[in-house]
């Protein structure tokens, strides 16, 4: 797979892939190698400029006196480092945290955002890829007959747990 995003639609499949197999075991090093690609593509950082122009757009849809350009700047400074604490996060998930806040899923969509509420909503887009990250991270390659021998029962107990993960995560991110 190819580390190049070149449309949404790539995106929005290789999310779909990280949540699909969300409650599946990684089983061999090819699939942790290849889910490790995916959340490296997803992970990509966006341009600090696109960010500006991404945070204006938004904050535009709302009423703005003017401004001088001095203060522009400084307003962008203020959300880049509230949005970027963490290192530029990709363009996909600030396009989707800025497109859920005005969309009808959002009970606040009417008042203007704050730059902690569109850092919370990224970090739930983020989610998937998180999930991702921890299911590389907690590989162990195991010989196939022990595989073999989880019963019924330990399969459920284990979906069981990673569900109320994902809810904590996204109780914890402020998602219904």
């Amino acid at each position: 797979m190819a580390n190049e995003l070149t449309s949404p639609q790539d995106t929005r499949q290789l999310i779909a892939s990280l949540r699909g197999g969300a409650l599946t075991e990684v089983r061999t090093p090819e699939e942790a190698q290849a889910i490790a690609r995916q959340c490296e593509t997803l992970r990509r950082p966006a341009a600090t400029e696109w960010l500006r122009g991404r945070i204006g757009t938004l904050l535009a849809q709302y009423f703005v006196s003017p401004l001088p350009p001095e203060m522009v700047r400084a307003i962008s400074e203020d959300w880049l480092a509230v949005i970027c604490a963490n290192g530029n996060p990709p363009e996909w998930a600030v396009t989707d945290a800025c497109r859920w806040w005005i969309g009808p899923d959002n009970p606040q969509r009417g008042k203007k955002p704050q730059a902690g509420d569109i850092a919370k909503r990224i970090k739930w887009e983020l989610g998937p890829v998180a999930m991702g990250e921890v299911k590389v991270a907690g590989f162990r390659p195991q010989a196939d007959e022990q595989r073999e021998r989880r019963s019924e029962a330990e399969i459920q107990r284990m979906a069981e747990a990673g569900n109320r993960a994902v809810k904590a995560l996204q109780r914890k991110a402020g998602a219904q």
